[in-house]
């Protein structure tokens, strides 16, 4: 059984969904596609990625958990990072 999040941690869940949604929705409707915009693409992806992080992370408020998802955030944004396939 695990234990209720503390008081502090649970006002933070709205703030930060709402934060995500909003991060979804400029990525969707503000940020166009193509090569040229790959760096805000990227960018907003790995907002996106640390805000839904941060949500688990006040859901589940473990320490162990918070390090997982800092080395997979780490991980995913060095694999995802942008290439320049155009260089010679």
């Amino acid at each position: 059984m695990t234990p209720e999040p503390s008081r502090p941690l649970q006002r933070w869940h709205l703030s930060l969904l709402i934060a995500a949604l909003g991060a979804y929705l400029m990525d969707w409707f503000l940020i166009p596609g193509g090569q040229e915009w790959r760096g805000a693409n990227y960018a907003f992806e790995l907002l996106k990625l640390a805000l839904i992080g941060g949500w688990l992370y006040v859901s589940y408020p473990r320490r162990w958990f918070l390090i997982t998802l800092a080395v997979v955030w780490a991980a995913i944004g060095l694999i995802t990072w942008p290439r320049n396939f155009n260089a010679q």
